[in-house]
């Protein structure tokens, strides 16, 4: 009996402090009707002041997947500080990926002239215009007043625009770009900004940056040989044509003493080491152009091809800003830090009373 009237009395006594807890939370009710409904009412202006934004999609994937075609294009990976690992047989769809998000290829692609709102000129400027960034510019630097890019080529940028191009590279990427691929190899660029425009173009001239410089360096090496042969092809060409010239002035300059057999023996050696050495020329000739043909199928056949499934296109889907989760958030936290603030003041309160 002891033990189950302690019992009683124990729990009889939380639910007391409980209950009394309770009455002093409902007591405090104009309290949390204010702080709340104020916090409520600053998130939605909050949420409704947010732009609407559109997002450009485009997928693809590649048909290369020879090992030996990926050398050239790992050194250009790695010399955009870009991992690849140890030299494995195969250039994963995860490179590819780091590759598009990389500054060299981001930079090359907003140093492209496009046409937006009837206004030619570099993306950089685009950017630059469409999410006014003038002003932050200005109060980052005074000296960037007006800024705008005139370089064509990222190795020839001043120390301004070398500047805000990092400026502008790191704002992009920690903002609006996403790139991910999946486990079958197909990889997916978006862009997401207030502006339909730029992120249409933007994410469709990315993809074709990437392609013309990953076609680039995955041949690399077979255009190089490829061309080497096609320049000894010529050379030989030439040395055939002038050697095969020369026999024939020497056949015009000799031929009333062909006619009579009297040439003497030391001066028909000549005809004879011409026809050689133009039938030696022949036959290099002959082997230079099939190994020609050789390189050039080579190059061909090793050429990757970076194939688009699905391209951004008007008009794009955009997503408004919502309120009501914004809402909801503010009204769990205001709320839990009210019942916070009075259960600490009612617990100081109690104590001194005691």
């Amino acid at each position: 009996m002891p033990e189950k009237f302690q019992y009683d009395a124990s729990l009889k006594t939380t639910l007391l402090v409980i209950r009394d807890y309770l009455l002093e939370f409902v007591g405090k009710w104009y309290w949390y009707v204010l702080v709340c409904g104020v916090l409520c009412v600053f998130a939605y202006i909050n949420a409704k002041r947010k732009p609407t934004t559109y997002t450009a999609t485009v997928t693809f994937m590649t048909t290369s997947d020879s090992p030996s075609r990926f050398s050239g294009f790992m050194q250009l990976a790695g010399q955009l500080g870009i991992n690849t690992g140890s030299a494995g047989s195969e250039l994963k769809s995860e490179k590819i990926v780091e590759l598009l998000s990389s500054k060299y290829i981001i930079y090359n692609t907003l140093l492209k002239k496009i046409d937006i709102n009837g206004k030619s000129d570099l993306l950089f400027n685009h950017y630059i215009d469409l999410f006014d960034l003038s002003a932050d510019l200005e109060r980052a630097d005074t000296t960037l007043h007006n800024f705008r890019f005139t370089a064509t080529d990222a190795d020839k940028f001043s120390f301004k625009e070398n500047k805000v191009a990092s400026m502008l590279y790191k704002d992009i990427f920690e903002t609006y770009l996403s790139t991910n691929t999946s486990k079958n190899g197909i990889m997916k660029a978006e862009c997401t900004t207030k502006s339909e425009q730029f992120s249409k173009e933007f994410t469709a001239e990315l993809v074709k940056t990437l392609s013309d410089y990953y076609i680039k360096k995955t041949v690399e090496q077979e255009y190089e040989a490829y061309r080497l042969i096609d320049k000894r092809v010529d050379s030989l060409y030439r040395l055939l044509i002038s050697k095969e010239n020369a026999l024939a002035e020497w056949i015009d300059d000799h031929r009333s003493a062909l006619r009579a057999n009297t040439l003497p023996a030391t001066v028909m050696m000549q005809q004879q080491r011409l026809e050689s050495e133009a039938e030696v020329l022949n036959v290099m000739y002959a082997e230079a152009a099939k190994n020609r043909e050789v390189a050039k199928m080579n190059l061909v056949s090793g050429t990757p091809i970076i194939q688009i499934i699905d391209y951004p296109t008007y008009p794009l889907p955009k997503k408004k800003p919502g309120a009501l989760i914004p809402c909801f958030l503010m009204l769990v936290i205001s709320g839990g830090l009210l019942t916070v603030f009075f259960t600490l003041r009612k617990l100081v309160r109690d104590a001194f009373a005691a």
